[in-house]
């Protein structure tokens, strides 16, 4: 899964859509096959991204959490909009983080 710390970029949409192909023919075949998106929400990507670009070094971690939290949350909300646009199907209401 993509992490949540920047827009999509091709690479994500490469995988996305490719996996969206290949679900959407084996359900068009009759197979149950459900997408459920995901993002990975944990770990230095997020974490590295909140400490430089707002200037956080040496902040009490709970602060730093807190601002992780949020910014992974607008991530995850743009890029859902934005694998949307590429009509990819999938249960958008109930990802797992």
């Amino acid at each position: 899964p993509p992490f949540a710390n920047g827009d999509a970029h091709v690479g994500h949409a490469l995988n996305i859509v490719l996996k969206d192909l290949v679900l959407k023919s084996r359900s068009m075949m009759g197979f149950y096959a459900p997408f459920v998106p995901g993002w990975d929400c944990h770990g230095l990507p997020i974490e590295h991204k909140v400490v430089t670009e707002q200037k956080l070094v040496g902040a009490d971690p709970a602060v730093i959490r807190s601002k992780c939290e949020e910014v992974a949350r607008h991530f995850i909300q743009r890029q859902k909009e934005q694998f949307q646009r590429l009509g990819v199907f999938g249960d958008w209401d109930q990802p797992y983080l």
